[in-house]
């Protein structure tokens, strides 16, 4: 029956939109195709089972089987459907509704139509160009058109009481009359067909498709037709007939099919759907709180009404971390699911987790908490930050609670910072008189709360507080807490300078707060153990107590083992300002070779001497004379700093930009681009309306070198989970009053490091947003772009301030994942290398051996070192890219030797052109002797020089990252100088063969062939050294092993070429042999004709010339004998055989 639409009221509301009623169940449908689901209980809310061919559709279980459509055809055999296994039913009143799709709207099908006993088509509904309907006879025609293919909603009302009629096309009226001529009800037990007329007629056959046909028994409002038309969920059902109650009615060629269609749209979402069945459990079982994590703890699901007790998270026992016994946390954390009676669900309260906070961090909350509670004194404020500080750096957070307690304390400690207001008494003739004033702290407060501050987060970020981070629930909720806290202060802090300089307390370009690496811990460190010289105690003793500010303090306590500074009473040392003036009063001593940053920490506990462990890496500057008048310890490197702020003020006049670091805290600070770097650029406030922007504006910088992996990346809307925070983390905030900033001018340039360069892809640059209901937060890529971006770092610009990073996939497809390191050598390549320098190395021992001493003998053996060192080096060190030194360093040399390689050779084409031009002009015989500066310089000195310019011009992109050699991208200032020294050889070698060729007549036979010889070998090293170093670049880029075999054999081919015309068919080292073996045969009694000589004309008289000093430096030496003079024809014809 229908329950009418109050009742859809009551569930959604008076105001909900109509579509909302279609969600109510006011039906009792067939309980064959609707049931009740299987509640499960789970940990984010109830289930619904429904078992299969059921889905949940946010009401009941309904059978997959309802939206369905039956499809008729105009053609034989003829199809309809028939209502059996029931009887229709007496129909005083009646309402039909339908959807039709229609396929030919020229063939008059039938729609439905209903017999009883002789009577034919009591009740009958057509369609065609329009739709006709007839009761007892009586037809009306509708003068709605249908269109073909279109799904319709059609709904047909009629009453025999008075005859009236409706016609509602998809929810609307469209039509309505009288048929009263026959004022009757509609019999029972007759036979209803959908599809055909009675009797079966073919030509009154339905071409369509017909789906959703109830029929009531009662005339149906308008409201409740329009609720019907709009679900999409189909909880309704006809009284009279359902639609369901003609499917085992089907006749002839009937195709029945699911889903329907009608709906092509997502008729409700999962999370709709989740609601619904939640709501429906929890009215059948009880409500429960759903499980989730809070204060990192994960709350289990529970009923409502019911506290659940939790253990706090702790280390497990088979850590290594050493914890004191205190910071042991064992307790239990409570939680209250309360329930909401109005809506019958549970709702979680606030979790009371004090018992799972260490006990000396529970003491500092407790005192942060009372701190609310009096009235606010900043003294009191920095005191307690002080404890706070203090206990960050004795102390190592394995519990995330802790983690999450120190940073609700700095919201606590943020907000006193803040403009109060404030109830300021004084009297005037005896009458007490107040109002109320604002009040914030000072700039030396600010100052010194904003060290503090930062010396804090600095220390919370530390990497032994790691495993607390790593525990945190879920991933990244404290980071970003952390950085709400932080924006909150820097609001907070600007809004405080600005009234420092409207108040004119200082001036706007002073107005400025800086917190970096140098300054970040000035306030943290304490005296510490073994820091003072034996002796100075008493004298740094004598000094602190004559300062004209310490009277009131009690007592100063020193000692060699533990130096430390305490007073009993620290309200009146506070009040004397001393620790203010101590803390700001930093200086610089500075020594002979670097500055010191000079500072003294003060710290003050009631009745209680705490000091710090001895840091790392501390010296003791010599003393400077304003040692002790400073009263100041040293600290070389201070701690380093994992957070860097600045936060300053603009007069907006002159607001040209601002930029994190700038050029001065470059300088001054030492503080480095390349580990993040931001840009404000002028005109960025353009879009604002100037008359709403203040006077003064305020721009706060962050930079956060650890934080990305507190704050890694969440998966939202599809993005991959590859998707990586892999820079460090930059923030920027505009401070311009109350105005919001929705888009600015011009962007944000924010340029940021990759952290980690290996096999990555797909760089984005993001920012953090939350949402706005639930406020979580995600990393998001709206409102910035990707710039620029080189494998190293990339460039972001982003046109709303906020909190900046760049995520990368840690994987790249299109690379090699690095399983396999690339093979650039194997075996053949090693052998080839070897093969050549050792014939090159053999080649340059006999020449030193037997102390050849032409200029071409030391350009032989020059040539010979500098292809040696070139396959040595190329063998060794093309492939130690993994240790990045050692792999420049190789870079270098083979850059080197590579260009002296073509350098020597092309002092060979000299030589020999100077030798030839020499004998032809004097028309003497071969004669090389001359000076060996010139070609040292070209063949050493140029080649360094040339190297050192390019490594010096280009050194960050100088080196290849995949090997040892020159970067791709600079190709060509390995092989430019190199091609144009190829070229000069090659002209020098040409205008020396025309000048040999004309001026041979003037030589013997034998000269001209030992200029061929010299000529022919220097051609086949230049060919040959080209060839090995082309086939070692093709080999290293295209990693063939075939290649590498081509490689080798060039490489034994150069070598061996170059042994036979530089050693073996060299004159003077044929010379030497040819004379040992000559004494040995005479020493054996036989006659060495002169026609076997080895010898030449030119090596008699090299040999010759320095005969004396030759015999001093070998004996094989005295061997030579002037016999060399003689005609050796038999020798030079042997000599060319060889060749």
């Amino acid at each position: 029956m229908f329950v009418g639409t109050e009742y859809a009221r009551s569930l959604c509301g008076t105001s909900a939109p109509i579509d909302c009623f279609s969600l109510s169940p006011p039906y009792q449908c067939h309980s064959t195709y609707y049931t009740d689901p299987k509640c499960v209980d789970h940990p984010d809310g109830y289930g619904c089972e429904c078992g299969p061919g059921f889905h949940w559709n946010t009401f009941m279980c309904m059978s997959s089987a309802i939206d369905s459509r039956f499809e008729f055809k105009a053609v034989k055999p003829e199809r309809y459907t028939l209502l059996l296994d029931k009887a229709f039913p007496k129909l005083k009143h009646f309402t039909i509704s339908f959807w039709m799709n229609v396929t030919d709207v020229n063939q008059h099908g039938t729609i439905l139509s209903y017999s009883h006993g002789t009577h034919n088509n009591i009740l009958r509904m057509m369609s065609g160009t329009s739709i006709r309907f007839e009761v007892f006879g009586i037809y009306k025609v509708t003068d709605f058109q249908l269109r073909p293919h279109q799904w319709y909603h059609v709904t047909w009302t009629w009453s025999s009481t008075d005859g009236k009629w409706n016609f509602y096309i998809n929810g609307d009226k469209r039509q309505s009359g009288y048929l009263n001529r026959t004022l009757r009800e509609i019999p029972s037990g007759g036979q209803i067909v959908l599809g055909q007329s009675q009797p079966f007629e073919i030509s009154a056959a339905l071409d369509g498709d017909l789906s959703h046909l109830n029929i009531w028994n009662y005339v149906m409002e308008k409201e409740e037709i329009k609720n019907i038309t709009k679900s999409c969920n189909f909880m309704y059902c006809g009284n009279a007939v359902q639609w369901v109650e003609f499917r085992s009615g089907t006749r002839g060629g009937m195709k029945i099919r699911w889903p329907s269609g009608i709906f092509t749209g997502q008729c409700f979402t999962e999370k709709t759907a989740a609601i619904s069945c939640d709501t429906f459990c929890s009215d059948l079982i009880g409500a429960q709180c759903n499980e989730e994590i809070k204060e990192n703890i994960r709350w289990t699901r529970t009923k409502a009404e019911n506290t659940v007790s939790v253990q706090c998270p702790r280390l497990d026992d088979n850590s290594t971390i050493d914890i004191r016994p205190d910071d042991r946390i064992d307790g239990q954390a409570t939680r209250v699911c309360k329930l909401q009676e109005d809506a019958n669900d549970g709702i979680w309260l606030e979790p009371m987790i004090d018992g799972c906070i260490s006990t000396d961090l529970l003491q500092i909350k407790n005192m942060f908490t009372r701190l609310g509670k009096v009235d606010l004194n900043e003294i009191s404020v920095l005191q307690l930050a002080d404890k706070l500080l203090n206990h960050t750096i004795h102390n190592t957070y394995t519990n995330p609670i802790d983690i999450a307690t120190v940073i609700d304390l700095l919201q606590i400690m943020v907000t006193t910072q803040g403009i109060a207001p404030r109830t300021v008494t004084w009297q005037n003739g005896g009458i007490t008189f107040a109002r109320t004033k604002e009040v914030y702290p000072t700039f030396e407060q600010t100052t010194t709360f904003s060290q503090i501050l930062g010396a804090i987060i600095d220390n919370l970020l530390s990497s032994k507080n790691d495993i607390g981070w790593n525990a945190t629930q879920p991933r990244g909720v404290e980071g970003d807490n952390l950085l709400s806290v932080l924006k909150m202060f820097a609001n907070v802090i600007s809004r405080s300078l600005i009234y420092h300089v409207i108040d004119g307390l200082v001036t706007y370009e002073n107005a400025v707060i800086k917190v970096f690496k140098e300054n970040i811990g000035k306030y943290v460190l304490l005296l510490t153990r073994g820091l003072l010289m034996p002796g100075a105690h008493k004298r740094f003793s004598d000094k602190l107590r004559a300062h004209k500010e310490t009277e009131f303090l009690q007592s100063v306590n020193f000692s060699y083992d533990n130096t430390c500074v305490w007073s009993e009473n620290t309200s009146d040392l506070m009040k004397t300002g001393l620790m203010f003036e101590i803390l700001s009063n930093a200086i610089s001593c500075r020594g002979s070779t670097e500055t010191w940053e000079i500072l003294l920490k003060i710290y003050i506990s009631d009745k209680k001497c705490s000091c710090a462990p001895a840091l790392n890496n501390q010296h003791v500057l010599p003393m400077c004379d304003s040692f002790f008048d400073k009263f100041v310890l040293i600290q070389e490197n201070f701690l380093p700093s994992t957070t860097e702020f600045k936060i300053e003020t603009y007069w907006i006049e002159e607001f040209f930009g601002s930029s994190f670091p700038s050029k001065e805290d470059e300088l001054e600070y030492k503080l480095k681009k390349n580990k993040g770097f931001l840009r404000v650029r002028r005109g960025v406030l353009m879009s604002q309306n100037t008359s709403d922007l203040p006077v003064f504006i305020g721009v706060s910088s962050f930079r956060y070198q650890k934080l990305a992996q507190n704050l890694p990346n969440k998966i939202y809307k599809g993005r991959k989970k590859e998707d990586r925070v892999n820079t460090p983390i930059m923030a920027v905030y505009l401070h311009i009053g109350d105005l919001p900033i929705t888009n600015l001018t011009s962007p944000i340039l924010v340029d940021l490091p990759i952290l980690n360069t290996f096999n990555i892809s797909n760089p984005e640059c993001v920012r953090v947003i939350h949402r706005e209901r639930s406020r979580e937060w995600y990393w998001s890529r709206v409102g910035c772009r990707l710039l620029r971006y080189n494998g190293k770092s990339g460039r972001c610009a982003c046109h709303i301030p906020g909190v900046f990073s760049i995520t990368t996939d840690m994987y790249d497809v299109n690379w090699d994942k690095g399983d396999k390191r690339p093979h650039l050598m194997n075996f053949a390549s090693y052998i080839g290398c070897a093969v050549s320098a050792l014939f090159c190395l053999i080649t340059c021992i006999v020449h030193v051996y037997i102390g050849t001493s032409s200029a071409t003998a030391a350009l032989h053996r020059n040539l010979s070192i500098s292809i040696s060192c070139s396959q040595i080096v190329f063998m060794f060190g093309i492939d130690r890219y993994d240790q990045s030194g050692v792999c420049e360093v190789f870079a270098i040399l083979l850059h080197f030797f590579f260009l002296t390689n073509y350098t020597w050779l092309m002092n060979e084409a000299f030589n020999l052109y100077i030798i030839i031009t020499y004998s032809a002009h004097s028309q003497t015989d071969l004669n090389d002797s001359g000076s060996m500066l010139r070609y040292y310089i070209i063949g050493w000195v140029i080649p360094g020089v040339l190297v050192g310019a390019f490594v010096g011009t280009n050194t960050d992109t100088y080196y290849a990252v995949d090997m040892c050699w020159i970067s791709w991208d600079h190709f060509w200032l390995f092989i430019g100088p190199a091609v144009g020294i190829i070229a000069i050889s090659i002209l020098v070698m040409i205008f020396t063969a025309k000048e040999h060729n004309e001026n041979s007549y003037t030589k013997t036979e034998k000269t001209n062939k030992i200029i061929m010889i010299n000529m022919k070998g220097l051609w086949t090293q230049l060919i040959l050294v080209t060839v090995c170093w082309a086939f070692a670049f093709i080999s290293i880029k295209m990693v063939d092993q075939i290649l590498k075999y081509i490689y080798a054999l060039f490489n034994c081919l150069q070598g061996a070429f170059f042994m036979v015309f530089y050693m073996l068919l060299h004159e003077e080292v044929r010379g030497v042999f040819k004379s040992q073996k000559k004494k040995q045969t005479m020493l054996q009694g036989y006659d060495f004709p002169d026609e076997h000589s080895l010898d030449s004309s030119i090596s008699s008289s090299l040999l010759e010339k320095d005969k004396d000093s030759r015999k001093r430096r070998h004996p094989l030496k005295t061997l030579r004998k002037s016999t060399n003079n003689e005609d050796d024809k038999g020798s030079d014809c042997e000599m060319i055989t060889s060749v």
